[in-house]
């Protein structure tokens, strides 16, 4: 852990927004592997992580809003994330080309995502529906590329296979503590990556 940027998270420019300048100065950017966002800072501006690419592990705050175009681009060590329900957009490849990621969490509703947001995040298969969700309705999938699994939280009493728009390599989905996995079958089309 480089902790000088940890450190250097708490005194940002901006008290409510996170820009590269705010610790750029004093951390070598390719250096950092852990990040813990502090809860005050609701905005992560443009290309605030873009590159870091020994970043590995990154905490968003609870109330954070916004996660700016290429916010964590080539950050090719992320392997999940989870989104706070605050958050209600996130930036064109704001996680573009995060080759490692594979699990993200997150409401899909009430959030606007670029649709280039997780471009060529090719190993991104499983998708966990946030707990705060209790219906789910109609989403595109197609915004996060290859998604094969997903999780839908317990609280989630109704859902639909045809919920999930654009779907084409999904060939499950679970539903945590009631025992209840679905297969969809579904022709998937050639692979064109």
């Amino acid at each position: 852990l480089n902790s000088e940027i940890v450190n250097d998270l708490q005194r940002p420019t901006n008290r409510f927004s996170l820009t590269r300048r705010d610790y750029s100065k004093t951390t070598s950017v390719n250096a950092v592997n852990i990040i813990i966002i502090q809860p005050t800072i609701i905005s992560i501006g443009n290309q605030a992580f873009a590159k870091c690419q020994e970043l590995s592990y990154i905490t968003f705050p609870p109330y954070l809003y916004s996660i700016g175009d290429g916010a964590f681009y080539q950050c090719t060590l992320i392997q999940n994330i989870s989104i706070p329900p605050s958050v209600k957009t996130i930036g064109h490849q704001a996680f573009g080309e995060c080759t490692s990621l594979t699990e993200i969490t997150i409401n899909p509703f009430g959030i606007t995502i670029a649709r280039d947001a997780f471009n060529k995040c090719n190993s991104l298969h499983n998708l966990i529906i946030e707990p705060s969700v209790k219906v789910m309705k109609k989403f595109d999938l197609s915004i996060f590329n290859k998604i094969t699994h997903i999780t839908l939280p317990p609280t989630c009493s109704k859902f639909d296979v045809n919920h999930f728009e654009n779907a084409l390599y999904l060939e499950l989905i679970s539903v945590p503590c009631t025992n209840k996995v679905f297969q969809v079958r579904r022709t998937i089309p050639n692979d064109q990556s």
